[in-house]
């Protein structure tokens, strides 16, 4: 361990020594050190970055998520980790060399303030990566880049960038906008009619038609169609990196029905993440219903057959298609 008061040559040294992957961790960045930071970066680079975001903090200069989206855009990041009461700095190259510190990502925080830090090699860097991934990162905190735009956009129109004093009336309906993000979109009857019409147009994929008939009321399956989507989209709403796992999964099944030991990494996820969730519920859907209509292998409570597992995975794979061709993933 190394102590250092960092400065922009310490990050630069990091930059440097990230062959693969670079993490990036702190509650408020700006465009004054992206910038910069951006034009070092190789392009084969895997690059995560975590942060907040807050409307006060846009509005006061704090941090800026225009250049985050920026920056999103411009390396083919999927998305960004938000953790709303992140207040570490951690920055890893290649899970071996980490620097934790005071200092913010940006301008000021690597040139102008007196800050304080250590360096970290080997075992220990690479324990500050899994600590603050566990906490803070990872898809399971992620807002996608597409939904990012859209919350961006939607806070620039309505003049948050432009005025750092007076809150505007749309301020808390836009934070609320990203809590709900943070949350896991949760899926709306817009949401289930657009992906029957989504699956209409695609009625070539395996099991879209028996679970169009679901939803129209021709098989057994009726009641089970609307709520194992909401749960589907829930899920992957926050596990975007399980999409590409399972789309391509489901094309090596021609029958279009994903067991269980195709996709075992997906499920597991997909069982903790309905035993951590039991408690969401809206006008849509309700985990915890859904819960008790699937088996244990799928993180249920519910023995003996019947249920929802023939038809959660059918329509699993086919949500993960959903979002792979709306999300562009």
């Amino acid at each position: 361990m190394r102590i250092l008061r960092p400065a922009w040559p310490d990050l630069e040294e990091l930059i440097r020594r990230a062959e693969s992957e670079l993490l990036l961790c702190s509650p408020y960045v700006k465009a004054g050190i992206l910038t910069p930071l951006g034009e070092m970066l190789g392009g084969d680079l895997s690059v995560e970055l975590i942060t907040r975001f807050s409307i006060r903090d846009w509005r006061q200069g704090a941090s800026d998520p225009a250049a985050v989206l920026d920056f999103c855009e411009r390396f083919g990041l999927p998305g960004v980790s938000i953790c709303q009461n992140l207040h570490a700095k951690v920055y890893v190259a290649d899970r071996d060399y980490a620097v934790v510190t005071s200092a913010n990502l940006t301008w000021r925080g690597f040139h102008e303030n007196v800050e304080l830090g250590v360096a970290l090699e080997g075992e220990p860097a690479a324990q500050a990566r899994r600590t603050i991934i566990e906490e803070a990162g990872g898809a399971q905190n992620m807002v996608s880049t597409v939904n990012l735009r859209e919350w961006v956009e939607r806070a620039q129109a309505a003049g948050v960038a432009d005025n750092e004093d007076d809150a505007d009336s749309d301020d808390e309906d836009l934070q609320d906008e990203l809590s709900i993000w943070l949350t896991g979109r949760l899926p709306t009857d817009d949401n289930y009619q657009d992906f029957v019409v989504w699956l209409n147009d695609n009625r070539q994929l395996p099991r879209a038609g028996e679970y169009l008939d679901s939803v129209q009321g021709v098989n057994e399956h009726h009641g089970h169609a609307r709520m194992t989507f909401c749960g589907a989209f829930f899920y992957f709403s926050r596990n975007l990196d399980s999409v590409g796992v399972v789309v391509e999964a489901a094309v090596a099944r021609p029958r279009g029905v994903l067991p269980i030991a195709d996709a075992p990494l997906p499920y597991e996820q997909w069982n903790g993440f309905l035993a951590r969730n039991l408690h969401v519920e809206n006008s849509t859907f309700a985990m915890g219903s859904l819960s008790g209509s699937l088996p244990p292998s799928l993180g249920g409570t519910r023995l003996g057959g019947g249920g929802w597992s023939p038809t959660f995975k059918r329509v699993f794979p086919l949500v993960a298609r959903f979002f792979q061709d709306r999300l562009n993933l």
